[in-house]
């Protein structure tokens, strides 16, 4: 199986029109020519912007010639990672007010680039993390978040207002400079966090956040876990186009999901698979296993409303026959 043929950029700007009416129609709930399909992984771009952006290009299309251009949260947000020891230490997350940071910076300018290379058309969406999602990588270790909020929950509260209301304007300046919207990830929609404590400190700054993508086509809401306690229903009134889940790992199955939701739903293949990582895994086998998961996938959703990708990211060690693989499966249904 070779490898994908990359495409100099005036092809991926002209390619950007049909994958943009894909898109548009699977979100719409119509039938298409085929799914549209995205996968991704992260990187290490050491807060450069133009890193960030020939990932971006290069992995989303120029070798995968994949529908949607998922721009990675790997650019940290400007508080240490295990900052927060104690409920006081909330106090450091701050509102940047009218501030333009070097966070902000660096994702409208990767949005900026990556929007010139692919031209006009093709759809780009900004990954976003949760408040929740980012208070778990300030605090030292997991189950402190809880505890803080237990023992200090103004203090927690301050922290996650702050963190939703800078991203709300972070991601407002990202579709302004040419994203078609957000991909927000959130965190602890499980029993990691009980349900009654993520309607205080998660659902209400996801919301928040969301107000700062309202003028983006292509807003996706992926529920984060791989645990069979997560709490889908909970999401599904977001204000989004889409919603993006482990089908295979949760017992969410898109067959159960269908009837709940107009939502577009964003599954279908298992990013938890050994064959992403496996080097020794024939080609056939490979492909045969991917098209099997995304038939099965597609007849789920119905045959249409569903844009096929994994539940989560692929691992940064999944070989390149894989990729192909997933990719190529989606022209043979």
């Amino acid at each position: 199986m070779s490898a994908l043929t990359l495409r100099p950029t005036e092809t991926l700007a002209a390619g950007g029109y049909a994958k943009r009416d894909r898109v548009r129609a699977a979100l719409c709930g119509e039938v298409t020519d085929r799914p549209p399909v995205s996968f991704w992984r992260h990187i290490a771009p050491g807060g450069s912007a133009g890193a960030l952006a020939n990932f971006t290009v290069d992995f989303f299309a120029r070798r995968f010639d994949l529908d949607i251009a998922k721009i990675m949260s790997d650019i940290r947000y400007p508080i240490p990672m295990y900052g927060v020891r104690t409920p006081e230490d909330w106090l450091r997350v701050e509102d940047w007010g009218g501030r333009e940071t070097e966070f902000t910076r660096a994702y409208v300018s990767t949005v900026r680039q990556v929007r010139a290379l692919l031209g006009p058309a093709y759809p780009i969406v900004v990954t976003v993390y949760s408040a929740v999602t980012w208070a778990q990588i300030f605090v030292t270790e997991y189950p402190q978040l809880l505890r803080d909020f237990e023992a200090a929950p103004s203090l927690v509260h301050h922290a996650m207002a702050n963190i939703a209301s800078n991203l709300r304007r972070h991601v407002s300046a990202c579709i302004e400079a040419g994203a078609d919207g957000i991909f927000l990830s959130i965190l602890g929609c499980d029993d990691s966090i009980p349900a009654p404590i993520y309607r205080e400190i998660g659902r209400p700054y996801d919301l928040m956040i969301l107000q700062g993508a309202a003028n983006g086509w292509l807003n996706l809401l992926h529920v984060h876990g791989d645990h069979p306690s997560l709490r889908l229903e909970e999401a599904l009134d977001y204000p989004v186009h889409g919603l993006s889940w482990a089908s295979h790992t949760t017992g969410h199955s898109i067959a159960s999901l269908r009837p709940k939701t107009d939502r577009c739903l964003m599954a279908g293949w298992d990013h938890t698979s050994p064959l992403l990582t496996d080097a020794a895994a024939a080609p056939e086998t490979l492909l045969e296993a991917w098209t099997g998961q995304a038939a099965t996938a597609l007849a789920e959703a119905g045959g249409k409303g569903l844009i096929l990708a994994p539940g989560c990211s692929a691992p940064n060690q999944s070989t390149p026959q894989a990729l192909t693989a997933l990719r190529q499966s989606v022209d043979r249904l």
